[in-house]
């Protein structure tokens, strides 16, 4: 069995076809499935998918891209939604967090108020947290850091660096904080040999397998429409990588899952 840690069927291009994508992932061993939202309507459709499909679970939250929409009335349909967590089968909050890489992104204030905001709504909720971080470590870790510091902080594990993209010393630096890292199609491309380091350098119970679909379909269907069902070839490159076998890795990486978003509770 494969838990997709992040998948997007919530997005319009999945959506259309959502019970056979599901079908395709179960035929293919991939029996769980978290769908993330990245603004208001996402996350509204990851909670209704998670309830209407047993093996699906939601993550709700404001992806740095829309950052501007957190404000006062997103967050009284957040906590709505939050107040009856497990019915709605929300396992996390997500993604959230800081995206510097392109010109016209939201200012880095704008950023910081979603990403504490939404913080603290994990920590009320006791909820780990998707983070997603791109030529952003700093301010990210800043961030982090400094909500620690204030006790804002989770006793068990915090999240998951998805999508993870930094060095060997960060992933090391934020595993101490309690964090674990999620590795999706770029490990298997060509140019991925600095994923490829990463995985090496972590411990099995560090990993955390992912689609990010519909983007970044894995090697051999990259420049396809991605879905949960291509997990099976990220599996077996970690588990190439790793040096163990490919019912090892499934083994251990949904674990890892389970017990990182605590599905015990929503069943």
């Amino acid at each position: 069995m494969l838990y997709d840690t992040h998948a997007h069927l919530n997005d319009p291009i999945l959506i259309q076809e959502l019970d056979n994508y599901i079908e395709s992932a179960k035929q293919n061993g991939v029996s769980l499935i978290n769908n993330v939202g990245y603004d208001l309507e996402s996350s509204l459709r990851a909670v209704r998918i998670a309830r209407e499909n047993p093996n699906c679970y939601a993550i709700i939250g404001i992806h740095p891209h829309d950052a501007n929409q957190w404000n006062a009335e997103t967050e009284v349909v957040f906590r709505e939604l939050l107040d009856n967590k497990i019915t709605n089968k929300i396992i996390g909050i997500g993604e959230i967090g800081f995206d510097l890489h392109f010109d016209d992104r939201h200012s880095d204030e704008v950023q910081m108020q979603a990403f504490i905001g939404q913080m603290q709504l994990a920590y009320e909720y006791d909820l780990p947290v998707s983070i997603h971080s791109r030529d952003a470590s700093d301010i990210t870790e800043h961030a982090l850091i400094s909500l620690k510091n204030q006790g804002n902080f989770r006793k068990e594990k915090i999240g998951v660096f998805h999508c993870y993209s930094y060095d060997v010393e960060y992933a090391l630096k934020m595993k101490k904080h309690g964090f674990l890292f999620g590795f999706d199609g770029p490990v298997t491309f060509k140019n991925g040999a600095d994923k490829r380091e990463v995985v090496s350098a972590l411990d099995l119970e560090d990993i955390l397998l992912e689609t990010d679909c519909p983007y970044m379909a894995p090697e051999p269907y990259r420049g396809r429409t991605n879905q949960p069902a291509f997990l099976t070839e990220i599996a077996k490159k970690v588990a190439e990588i790793k040096e163990v076998s490919y019912e090892k890795i499934a083994e251990i990486t949904t674990d890892n899952g389970k017990k990182l978003f605590d599905l015990e509770k929503y069943n």
